[in-house]
């Protein structure tokens, strides 16, 4: 019978080198390769931690007045501001740029009396002035071969303001509603987009407003970390295959939770974004 001889691998090491003049080298066995940390994506979990949950349908009303209206008048054109964006808030996702013009055409026909009659100008003006990005005004939907995690979460904060308006002082209530959507693609690590979006609903007579919706109105979105060409040829929000070292994929992220933020903070350079779409 043959006797086996098991020595841990750190001694026969130090046997063989010390039997002759030659090194012996040692060869290790490859290590796994450890993926890429998507460092941003650990930053915006982290910035967003307070958010509340995607599902989250509870809106607080201001709680102000101006110098000419009442907290009452404030509160009747938020009420309307709400409605609006819990209209825009049921179009989270979609498959192609064809549901997103259905989706579009849904959401102005959930806009109550006046208002549904302006947007649908607004969508008008832009067919006949051929604005291919003019879907993403009204619904911000994310690529629907994208999985929304459970960790994607929102806030929102209000502006009240008085301007001028017909020779006069009007009333001006805007929310910030951002979301930070954590999503998978399936066999892909897990990415992230943030939307920002600006709803501001305006008159110089609320109670009228209230009962007409006959409004002065501004929608507008911004976003962070969205791929271009799904952006300009299908209107849908799809992540950048790399955020690593990109900072401006945290600017919405980085307000303060129940902060306002006003638009034109987080303006795309125009130029360069056609200059970007004109390569897909």
């Amino acid at each position: 019978m043959k006797l086996k001889l098991a020595l841990p691998a750190v001694l026969l090491t130090a046997i063989l080198t010390g039997c002759g003049t030659t090194p012996t080298t040692v060869i290790e066995s490859p290590k796994a390769a450890t993926p890429p940390v998507n460092s941003e994506l650990i930053k915006a979990t982290e910035l967003t931690a307070e958010w509340n949950q995607l599902d989250y349908s509870e809106f607080d009303l201001p709680d102000e007045s101006t110098d000419n209206y009442s907290k009452a008048q404030v509160k009747m054109v938020a009420e309307d501001v709400i409605g609006l964006l819990e209209n825009q808030l049921k179009f989270q996702q979609a498959e192609s740029r064809g549901e997103v013009l259905e989706d579009v055409d849904d959401f102005i026909a959930s806009a109550p009396g006046a208002l549904a009659a302006s947007l649908q100008d607004r969508k008008n003006h832009g067919i006949r002035n051929g604005k291919d990005t003019w879907p993403t005004v009204f619904v911000q939907e994310v690529d629907a071969t994208y999985k929304l995690e459970d960790e994607s979460r929102s806030t929102y904060a209000w502006q009240i303001k008085e301007k001028s308006m017909f020779d006069t002082k009007g009333i001006a209530v805007t929310i910030f509603h951002r979301t930070f959507y954590r999503i998978t693609e399936p066999g892909q690590e897990a990415n992230f987009i943030t939307v920002g979006r600006w709803i501001e609903l305006s008159t110089i007579d609320p109670d009228y407003a209230a009962r007409s919706k006959d409004y002065a109105w501004h929608l507008g979105y911004a976003y962070n970390g969205a791929e271009v060409c799904k952006l300009t040829q299908a209107s849908l929000l799809a992540p950048t295959p790399d955020k690593t070292e990109k900072d401006e994929s945290l600017q919405l992220a980085s307000v303060p939770t129940t902060s306002f933020a006003p638009e034109t903070k987080f303006e795309v350079d125009q130029e360069a974004l056609e200059a970007a779409a004109k390569k897909c």
